[in-house]
């Protein structure tokens, strides 16, 4: 089923996703864009989750492995000219 927006362009549907995990409130601005990619990556407890926006699907899940890690605090994709954090500038 297709939805119209007001101005007439075609809307697709986008179905509900949910995160598998409870966020910490350290994660709070771990959030990252890449423009070359156009991939988002944010961090949701101690795992870090990589998603193509245009699709809404997931492209990588990084996770400790073990359970209980460090909470995630920061993302930041590498980039060609920096690989610091715009917030450490």
């Amino acid at each position: 089923m297709d939805a119209s927006s007001s101005s007439g362009h075609r809307v697709t549907p986008v179905s509900l996703r949910t995160l598998t995990g409870q966020a910490h409130p350290s994660n709070r601005g771990a959030l990252d864009w890449s423009g070359p990619a156009g991939l988002v990556a944010y961090g949701c407890g101690s795992t870090v989750v990589a998603v193509d926006p245009a699709t809404m699907q997931v492209a990588q899940v990084l996770d400790e492995g073990h359970g209980g890690g460090a909470v995630v605090v920061r993302v930041c994709w590498n980039r060609a000219s920096t690989t610091r954090h715009p917030a450490d500038r």
